[in-house]
């Protein structure tokens, strides 16, 4: 889960995936090929691919800034205990 200052649209291309949203993602729907979400500023998403099969998921933010991810506290704790952690700008580094 993560979030943006910025909106973001979802649309597969190709395949099933879920979209989830919320504080905790306790929302989500199933898209295929063509369907399209848009998911407000500030809002906690995620994706996953749910097909049986590869496929391709086009994900476009919003504006001239999209400003950097913000993680959920889940996506960072997760991380630490694979010994990844996040520098002050949100980029993955080695723990």
């Amino acid at each position: 889960m993560h979030s943006h200052l910025t909106v973001e649209v979802f649309t597969p291309l190709s395949g099933k995936w879920a979209i989830i949203w919320g504080d905790q993602g306790e929302n989500e729907i199933v898209l295929e090929a063509w369907d399209t979400i848009s998911v407000p500023p500030g809002v906690m998403r995620g994706f996953r691919n749910v097909g049986s099969e590869a496929a391709c998921l086009m994900a476009i933010l919003g504006g001239t800034d999209p400003g950097r991810v913000t993680w959920s506290t889940e996506v960072l704790e997760k991380a630490k205990k694979t010994g990844l952690g996040f520098d002050e700008n949100g980029n993955v580094i080695q723990g």
